[in-house]
């Protein structure tokens, strides 16, 4: 729980922040994303109501994930451009890289309910 923790408050490197709680986080959220989906695809009706609550479930704690992803993020940045001996570029290149995260994903989630 400390680990989250130090995430939110921006306490954990620029690299481990962005790397590890960004990308690799999210690449593991895609790989359940589609573990649920295959299973989806050829189940019967009772088996495939209960795997939709899952997946939605999923879903909701994946969003909680993403939130406590970019505020961690975006706090290590602030940190980072704040500490003298950084370069300040890296910094706010990971925040433009967060605001352009947030962007595409409303943008894709806007796509999938007009869908």
């Amino acid at each position: 729980m400390n680990y989250i923790a130090k995430h939110w408050r921006g306490e954990l490197s620029l690299p481990v922040s962005v790397w590890v709680n960004g990308a690799l986080v999210s690449a593991l959220s895609r790989m359940v994303d589609k573990w649920f989906e295959s299973l989806l695809e050829d189940l019967t009706l009772d088996i495939t109501i209960a795997l939709v609550v899952a997946w939605l479930s999923a879903i909701m704690i994946r969003r909680a994930v993403y939130v406590w992803q970019i505020v961690g993020i975006w706090r290590s940045a602030t940190r980072y451009q704040r500490d003298p001996t950084h370069k300040w570029a890296w910094g706010n290149v990971a925040k433009f890289m967060v605001v352009i995260g947030g962007v595409a994903s409303i943008v894709k989630t806007v796509q999938a309910v007009i869908q």
